[in-house]
């Protein structure tokens, strides 16, 4: 136990003592109430004001309770101390993490809080007997919580099936440890997908022209039976037949004749020409990607692995430049398997090309490919891949870029510095909140840029290692900022490595998750990302309120330790309005906001758990202040 404990002399404070520096005697003894009995024999201690002391005293533990009589002394002075205090008992009343251990389903369940309702969802496969459905939920709580039903205990889910409004809910209680906050989740399931599945072990035929695996599996066009009617075009035996050593359990290789085409003649339909080739077909999963060629909602995410985010993407920089404008701000939107699309790549186009632009330049090819990697934008080739050069080829090639485009952790860098023309983007890569980050200095602008990055804006501090991704070199170690000068329509993709990990001070306002955010743009008064100037990140978002489903929503702000902190809010067009503040659940509504003359601030108290915290700014019935960003302080 560690605390800070005021005391008197008179009516004045004099200064603090700090409990655990005072070690108890080497023998304790153990009373029937279950109390522990210590003693402080002259032990040397450290008052703020007066300087060393000598410390004698005894006191008790127990019953979550701390008891102790002091008397400090040096030659100048006698201070008596009495101090009575007990242990802080946590107050969250949280379920951290619900498993299953059964066959029947098919995903873990997913904890979240949305329309002010804490909810529980899960998958089960769809061949699962719904009527047996008697499920045993393994759950982790916050320290100290209580939770009915009770972890282990069989429950019953089997008319929990999601059905909208009409859904029976299987509802936990949880109460805090120190029984004065309570919280209910309700849980649901829904019905998984599945896919065909084939062991390739077994081949129909289909005529004489076609074979297939046998199950749910279809061949080419039928109609391409009819080449055998024309002299000339095939000689051959089946159009498509298994390659018997091809196969194996889960695959299998097609072979796909020639054949020469021909043009309709009487009346029947052109003849394909088929080329010659191998196709593999194997068991797999199906990815749907969304192309409404702008952010198409937060409903994508249900539905879809990936959806574009712009128009298409044509070979120069105002293209590039274009396309990763629409990205920098929807970090918040990608993650958990899902990702935003910036189209196809057109790195191999270094002149006139048939998707549009004149072509890229080696820095602007660097730049567009490492972009992409950090974004983790999916990967897909344009060009002509006989004619790229051997520069493009091994940009293509690069692993390191490659494996940030491809790590685990499937996150989106967002941005956290904009001054003059460039931006700085971060992500974390390897592990969450570790000692590892990927950086993007990005210079989209005409002239070279000058990058000044202070490292505790990375949440880094001390010295760092850097390295440059795109050159395969190390930069050495760097002390309080990062300084790089990027050239114009480049970018430097760099791994930085630290020593110590801090917390975030700031929170941009532009990070944050809005659930009725679209980039349609055809509601002039929805909620969006807006620039303006003189703001923290040259960024603002506007037009929240009106309606609960209208927050920005910030998901993972991060104390190391938990406790109070101070949250200080910048925002504008305050006037009139109200700013309802909800920190994990526990909401405040701050009012009197101030005029609407520039940027305004707004400091409360808000406590914090240990680990990731939830924060969200709306007003439910009416408009929100516009917020810029909030900052945290002890």
């Amino acid at each position: 136990m560690t605390s800070n404990i005021n005391y008197k002399i008179g009516k004045n404070t004099i200064g603090s003592i700090e409990i655990d520096s005072i070690p108890v005697a080497n023998s304790f003894s153990k009373a029937a109430d279950h109390n522990i009995y210590f003693k402080i024999t002259n032990k040397k201690v450290i008052l703020s004001k007066l300087g060393e002391m000598t410390a004698n005293g005894n006191g008790s533990i127990g019953g979550g309770a701390i008891q102790f009589q002091l008397k400090l002394q040096n030659t100048d002075l006698t201070v008596d101390l009495n101090f009575k205090g007990r242990q802080t008992m946590n107050d969250q009343p949280e379920i951290l993490k619900m498993t299953f251990d059964n066959d029947m389903v098919l995903s873990q369940p997913e904890i979240k809080y949305e329309n002010y309702k804490y909810e529980i969802v899960f998958y089960v496969k769809p061949d699962a007997d719904l009527s047996k459905l008697q499920l045993t939920p393994i759950i982790e709580l916050s320290k100290g919580a209580i939770v009915k039903p009770v972890s282990g205990e069989v429950v019953d889910f089997s008319k929990a099936i999601d059905q909208g409004d009409n859904t029976e809910f299987v509802y936990f209680n949880v109460v805090s440890e120190n029984y004065q906050k309570t919280r209910q989740y309700r849980a649901r399931f829904k019905i998984g997908q599945s896919v065909p599945k084939a062991t390739f072990e077994n081949w129909v035929s289909e005529g004489n022209d076609f074979y297939k695996p046998e199950g749910q599996w279809a061949t080419s066009n039928k109609g391409i039976s009819l080449i055998k009617i024309f002299p000339g075009l095939y000689d051959g035996g089946a159009i498509v037949a298994p390659v018997t050593e091809g196969q194996s359990g889960k695959a299998a290789k097609i072979s796909t004749a020639y054949t020469t085409g021909k043009e309709s003649i009487l009346g029947f339909p052109p003849i394909p020409v088929i080329t010659s080739g191998s196709l593999f077909l194997g068991d797999f999963e199906v990815a749907l990607n969304i192309c409404r060629w702008a952010y198409p909602g937060t409903w994508a995410k249900e539905v879809a692995g990936s959806w574009r985010i712009s128009g298409d993407i044509q070979a120069r920089w105002e293209s590039i430049k274009y396309v990763v404008g629409k990205n920098l701000y929807l970090s918040a939107y990608a993650g958990d398997g899902h990702y935003n699309d910036m189209d196809m790549m057109v790195v191999g186009f270094r002149e006139a090309s048939p998707v549009g632009g004149e072509g890229l330049t080696q820095t602007e090819e660097e730049a567009h490919f490492g972009l992409w990697c950090i974004m983790s934008s999916p990967l897909l080739i344009g060009c002509n891949l006989e004619k790229m050069s051997d520069a493009t080829l091994e940009l293509l090639k690069n692993k390191e870029l490659l494996a940030l485009n491809q790590d685990p952790l499937g996150l989106q860098a967002y941005v956290v510095q904009h001054e003059n023309e460039g931006y700085v983007l971060v992500k974390d890569i390897e592990q969450k909140r570790g000692k590892v980050r990927a950086v993007a200095l990005y210079n989209p602008s005409e002239q070279p840029c000058s990058f000044t990055v202070p490292l505790t804006d990375l949440e880094f501090e001390g010295t760092v290692k850097v390295r440059d991704l795109v050159k395969h070199r190390d930069l050495g170690k760097v002390d309080g900022a990062l300084k790089q000068e990027v050239p114009a329509h480049g970018a430097m993709i760099l791994r930085i490595e630290g020593k110590k990990r801090i917390e975030p001070r700031v929170y941009e306002a532009e990070w944050a998750y809005l659930p009725l955010f679209d980039d349609l743009g055809k509601n002039p008064n929805a909620v969006r990302y807006t620039p303006q100037e003189g703001t923290s990140g040259k960024m603002i978002v506007g037009y929240l309120g009106g309606q609960p489903e209208n927050y920005a929503e910030w998901k993972e702000i991060y104390s190391e330790k938990g406790g109070q902190y101070r949250m200080t809010v910048q925002y504008t067009q305050g006037a009139g309005r109200q700013l309802e503040l909800t920190v994990n659940g526990e909401k405040q509504v701050l009012k009197q906001l101030g005029d609407d003359n520039g940027l305004r601030t707004v400091t409360v108290p808000v406590t914090l758990k240990p680990g990731y915290n939830t924060v969200r700014m709306g007003n439910s019935y009416n408009w929100a202040p516009d917020i810029d960003c909030f900052t945290l302080s002890k």
